[in-house]
């Protein structure tokens, strides 16, 4: 952290300070420290999908927040040959990213937000993850800045409609609308037991937009909307994480997970130091099942051994990846010159993919 390091360097602890991922996610970084520009330093949020790549997985280094490192020639921010008006729908990282570049080249850019804050799903995200390692709060208050400082109009608290856009007239519409969740097949979903991440979101919705990410993570530590014994359906990254910040809430989880594998996406680092930590506090994780039931009682599945059983539980959380959401993509279909979906409206992902999405589009149209 180059506020650490100046600090080291005041109290004369050390001569030299050298930095290793922040300068992958912003190359500038040492000349926006000397001139001042502190609020332009892109945020390194220690997701490690650099180390990753460079130590256990061989392949090209990508960073989650710096869609141009390995290509900053075919990245170079170029002024469009003609001016646009751009309309990007969505204030999720793909979205934010999308105007930041669009409007880099010189394009005329509208944002619309339909929440009463910019950040999409990272806002629950970091609710969940918590803002000492992985500060995405940050990550979208640079990314507001940086389209603020390049005129960007923003508009919250818009839903957008094909009567909105024909009232805009854009050039082009990007859409960052993001993902829908998708409840697995299962017998009971729908019984009074099941806290759907859409029903999480819509809880907190409005607490977040008082409160924000670090109050209400706090305010969780006295009360949430789950009982005592959890399960959690689905062992992907993002039921893995929402373990963790359950077990921290005194909360007895199980996970349940169709495939062979837990915390698929994640980095490997990340993957085992929480794997080791989850089981040190006693959670629980069953790999291979099939769900079969959800009853008053819990939640019933089939083991891979063939054997049927039922997870006693106070509330059933599903924790499954997203479907993209198209609806408005399909409404404006061939009704205006030209409309890209990216991020999780065209495949959800995360956010590295994301950002990569809208980084994509900007610099193309």
């Amino acid at each position: 952290d180059p506020f650490i390091g100046e600090k080291i360097l005041r109290e004369g602890k050390a001569d030299f300070i050298a930095l290793g991922r922040r300068l992958l996610a912003d190359p500038e970084l040492p000349n926006k420290i000397a001139s001042g520009r502190l609020e332009d330093i892109a945020p390194c949020t220690a997701c490690l999908g650099c180390i990753e790549r460079i130590y256990i997985t061989h392949e090209p280094v990508t960073c989650r927040v710096n869609a141009a490192l390995g290509k900053e020639r075919e990245y170079e921010i170029k002024a469009a040959k003609k001016k646009k008006r751009v309309m990007v729908v969505g204030g999720g990282p793909a979205g934010l990213e999308a105007a930041r570049v669009a409007a880099l080249r010189r394009h005329e850019v509208v944002l619309y937000e339909r929440e009463h804050s910019l950040g999409g799903a990272t806002r629950l995200a970091g609710l969940v993850k918590g803002l000492e390692i992985e500060d995405l709060v940050g990550l979208t208050r640079y990314l507001k800045t940086q389209i603020g400082k390049l005129g960007v109009r923003v508009r919250l608290g818009k839903e957008v409609n094909l009567a909105v856009v024909e009232e805009i007239k854009p050039d082009v519409v990007i859409l960052a609308t993001g993902g829908i969740p998708a409840d697995p097949e299962i017998a009971g979903i729908n019984r009074g037991n099941v806290v759907s991440t859409p029903d999480i979101y819509r809880m907190v919705r409005t607490y977040l937009r008082f409160f924000g990410a670090r109050g209400l993570r706090w305010l969780t530590r006295f009360w949430m909307p789950v009982g005592k014994r959890v399960v959690i359906i689905g062992g992907g990254i993002q039921g893995c994480e929402l373990a963790e910040f359950l077990v921290k809430r005194g909360r007895k989880v199980t996970i349940v997970e169709a495939s062979d594998e837990l915390g698929t996406e994640m980095a490997s680092y990340h993957k085992i130091a929480l794997l080791r930590w989850l089981t040190k506090k006693g959670a629980v994780w069953f790999t291979g099942v099939k769900c079969e039931e959800i009853t008053d009682k819990g939640l019933t599945i089939i083991t891979k051994e063939g054997e049927r059983r039922t997870i006693e539980a106070d509330t059933i959380v599903p924790a499954i990846p997203l479907r993209p959401n198209t609806e408005l993509f399909q409404a404006l279909e061939g009704k205006v010159p030209e409309i890209y979906p990216i991020g999780d409206c065209r495949e959800p992902h995360l956010i590295l993919e994301a950002i990569a999405d809208g980084s994509r589009i900007g610099r193309a149209i």
